[in-house]
């Protein structure tokens, strides 16, 4: 359920966490993208059907795994299909970079969601702190997203070494942004994944409706439900 900011007096949060995938950017648009880059690429003998397997089996993998805590985690992850696919860890490792971390990058800032923008040079006015965390890697993202970060966290850092939900994760945040959960704001597209997470951790949550961003409404609404754009 998406949390009612519409007090009397909005109190502009200290610390904003976004989740990456699907907060900042249509995940959905750019996923039927890809896949219909891929079986193109298929279709013309670029891509392998093992490549095309093991992508489906590392997300199905991680789907699975929801919450799921391991000193290895970053390690384990690859180890997963590898065994399922029977392949070296290392080949599920290079066709996942390749497929899942470089090949969206030149589609991404296309998918941008409008007035994520303003959205976030009204918070820097107001002085309040911008996280950015998720379960993948997030500066390449952010970099071509054209947008920046005080700090960006991802679930397989060795400090976490957790998917979402996780509490741990939302607790170092916190405590190296030096920041009172209360006080923050968590913003994401899962309610199983980012707000499990923030309600574990006492942060308010936000789910993001993906239509209304896609339409530019909900980060105007958002914006001004916090009343950034008045002194």
């Amino acid at each position: 359920m998406q949390e009612n900011l519409n007090h009397h007096k909005p109190v502009v949060p200290d610390l904003i966490i976004f989740d990456l995938d699907g907060t900042l950017y249509d995940q959905v648009k750019l996923k039927n993208l890809l896949l219909r880059k891929l079986l193109f690429r298929l279709l013309t003998f670029r891509t392998s059907l093992l490549d095309y397997r093991i992508v489906a089996c590392f997300r199905n993998q991680r789907e699975k795994k929801k919450g799921y805590a391991s000193a290895r985690l970053l390690e384990e992850q690859y180890e997963w299909c590898a065994g399922g696919l029977k392949l070296p860890a290392n080949r599920i490792r290079k066709c996942i970079e390749t497929y899942m971390y470089n090949f969206p990058l030149s589609f991404l800032n296309r998918m941008k969601y409008e007035g994520i923008d303003k959205f976030f040079t009204m918070l820097r006015k107001k002085q309040s702190k911008i996280i950015v965390y998720s379960d993948y890697p997030v500066e390449e993202k952010l970099k071509v997203l054209g947008l920046s970060a005080d700090a960006v966290y991802c679930s397989t850092q060795p400090s976490i070494n957790q998917f979402k939900p996780s509490l741990k994760a939302l607790r170092l945040i916190c405590s190296e942004m030096r920041c009172d959960p209360k006080r923050a704001l968590f913003i994401g597209d899962r309610e199983d994944t980012d707000g499990e997470g923030a309600r574990l951790a006492g942060i308010p949550f936000i789910l993001v409706d993906r239509k209304k961003a896609n339409k530019g409404i909900f980060y105007s609404n958002l914006t001004d439900q916090l009343n950034l754009n008045y002194d």
